[in-house]
């Protein structure tokens, strides 16, 4: 019942898991469009003009500089074959300030969280509490002057990346930079919550600059002690793009094919 301060309205993301492409653009196409209970529901079409042609695709490994796992990156060069092979042009090309947005993500994340820290402690379990812990060890809460710094970086940042997708209006990303995080490896200790929140974010930076994704499975990884493991990749889009991010989507779930999922 409570309206959310800016951190919490721009971050959170309502997604949807879908068993194909076709079935994910079936309900986009039902949960788009305005609504007056969202004032930050735009009107904007489904589907967007016609790009240029070839669609320009950046592909970036490593987007924070600071190393991706080998079988992630072998995911994405599946990926990037496939769209190559489809007509789009692929370009290694890394997207603008990605660990500055990643740190203003956690930034103000955390101070708004301090507002409420001690309610949601008494609320969560022991779990919740271990993992509050280690994430205010992290990184800091900032004062207004700060923060306010932070709304006017995240701005610039959105700026900066709508410039880049001008000429690349798709990113091939990781999701995540390792393959897997085990059961409460966020919580395990400060050491292991460091590895989840460094390896979650591609994910982070674009919720972050509210830009469009799909996460689409590129085939399995052997895991220690857990057996094969889905992997995937994520085509990020500019902003109101959903359109090419699926079309992206699809062609590569059309040549490296769909999870063998078990009925409920």
């Amino acid at each position: 019942p409570r309206d959310a301060p800016l951190a919490s309205q721009i971050i959170p993301v309502e997604g949807v898991l879908a068993r194909s492409v076709a079935d994910l653009h079936l309900v986009y196409q039902i949960l788009s469009g305005p609504d007056p209970r969202d004032p930050r529901a735009m009107p904007a079409p489904l589907w967007g003009p016609s790009p240029r042609v070839p669609v320009r695709v950046s592909l970036s490994v490593d987007p924070g500089r600071k190393g991706t796992h080998p079988a992630v990156a072998g995911a994405l060069e599946r990926a990037a074959g496939v769209l190559a092979d489809a007509g789009y042009a692929v370009e290694r090309l890394d997207p603008p300030r990605f660990e500055e947005a990643a740190e203003a993500y956690g930034r103000m994340i955390i101070t708004e969280f301090e507002q409420s820290r001690t309610i949601m402690q008494r609320l969560l379990g022991e779990d919740g509490r271990r993992y509050i812990e280690h994430l205010t060890a992290l990184s800091k809460p900032v004062d207004l002057a700060a923060y306010l710094g932070l709304t006017a970086l995240w701005q610039g940042l959105r700026r900066e990346w709508a410039q880049f997708m001008v000429n690349h209006p798709l990113l091939l990303c990781p999701v995540f930079l390792d393959p897997y995080a085990r059961v409460d490896d966020d919580i395990e200790s400060l050491e292991s919550h460091r590895r989840v929140m460094h390896a979650m974010e591609p994910c982070s930076v674009t919720s972050f600059l509210g830009l469009p994704a799909v996460a689409v499975p590129t085939g399995f990884v052997e895991g220690p002690e857990l057996g094969s493991i889905p992997l995937g990749i994520q085509i990020v889009g500019a902003s109101f793009r959903e359109d090419l991010c699926l079309e992206a989507a699809w062609q590569i779930e059309r040549c490296l094919g769909r999870l063998p999922l078990a009925d409920p």
